[in-house]
C-alpha cells in the first residue's frame, strides 16, 4: 500500500467524521471554578494530548496549569489559564492530527501483515 493511498482512507474517514469533530469539545468559555461534564470533556481530550491530569470535572489548579501548557506550546494563545474559542480550535486540531498519526501507524501495521 501507498503513502497515497493511505492519505486517501484518512481523508475518508475525516469526512465521514467531521460533523462529530465539531462535538469532541465544549463550546463556551471554562475557567478555574467551572464543575461539570463539559470539565470533564476538557480533561479527556488533555489526558488524550498527554497531558497528566485527573478527570474530576472540576476546573481546579492543575486544569489551569494544564491549560496553560498547552497555549504556551501553541506559540500564539493567549497564556491565561481559561479554555475558551481558540484554546478549543487548537486543541481539536491537535486532536486530529494525534488521531491522523495513529492512523497512519495501523495502516503501517495492516500493510505489513
Amino acid at each position: 500500500m501507498e503513502i497515497e493511498d493511505w492519505r486517501i482512507r484518512i481523508d475518508e474517514i475525516n469526512d465521514d467524521s467531521k460533523d462529530d469533530k465539531d462535538n469532541i469539545l465544549p463550546v463556551g468559555e471554562f475557567s478555574k471554578g467551572c464543575e461539570g461534564n463539559e470539565v470533564k470533556l476538557i480533561q479527556k481530550a488533555l489526558q488524550r494530548l498527554g497531558y497528566i491530569i485527573n478527570c474530576t470535572g472540576r476546573y481546579n489548579d492543575t486544569t489551569v496549569n494544564r491549560i496553560k501548557e498547552l497555549q504556551t506550546l501553541s506559540g500564539y494563545l493567549v497564556v491565561d489559564g481559561i479554555y475558551g474559542k481558540n484554546t478549543r480550535e487548537y486543541m481539536i486540531k491537535r486532536l486530529e492530527t494525534l488521531h491522523k498519526e495513529e492512523l497512519i501507524e495501523k495502516l503501517r501495521k495492516y500493510d505489513k501483515n
